[in-house]
């Protein structure tokens, strides 16, 4: 059985003007710091190491993203938002998807959300990757997701 993943980050927040931002996009790898000394790549993983991730995340109460360029423009929507969050000390709710395909079917999910993040410096360019570094704060919860025949949950955003 072919298994991939495929991740995604959702940030939400209102900044000192009022306007909301609100966007998610896609994420290619992970790191907790703090936690074991390693970088995830999201597409040639396992189980085993996202789920850690992932609780170490909690634990640890921090993520470290790595976004790839985009060709619609939202690595530079995400940078200066964050950019923004992260000058301004705005908290921001924020929701990482994990995503577990066999066969090119869903099969099951993770969710990782924190109520209360804040973006600990702007974000950077490292490599060819947007570098996103959030600190956890208030309420953090994981979830595990079972997909029903690979249809997503109502509840998931997109």
């Amino acid at each position: 059985m072919a298994t991939n993943y495929s991740a995604w980050f959702n940030y939400k927040f209102s900044n000192s003007a009022g306007v909301k931002k609100d966007l998610t996009v896609p994420i290619v790898r992970l790191k907790v710091d703090g936690g074991a000394d390693r970088i995830i790549d999201i597409q040639s993983t396992s189980d085993i190491s996202l789920t850690s991730e992932l609780e170490q995340a909690r634990s640890f109460k921090n993520l470290i993203l790595g976004m790839p360029p985009s060709n619609n423009g939202d690595d530079m929507r995400a940078a200066l938002d964050l950019t923004e969050a992260a000058t301004g000390k705005t908290s921001l709710f924020v929701s990482f998807y994990l995503y577990k395909f066999t066969n090119g079917k869903s099969t099951e999910g993770f969710r990782l959300m924190s109520w209360e993040a804040t973006i600990k410096k702007p974000p950077q360019i490292v490599q060819t990757l947007l570098k996103i570094e959030i600190k956890l704060d208030g309420r953090i919860d994981v979830e595990r997701i079972m997909y029903n025949q690979g249809k997503k949950p109502k509840s998931f955003p997109f």
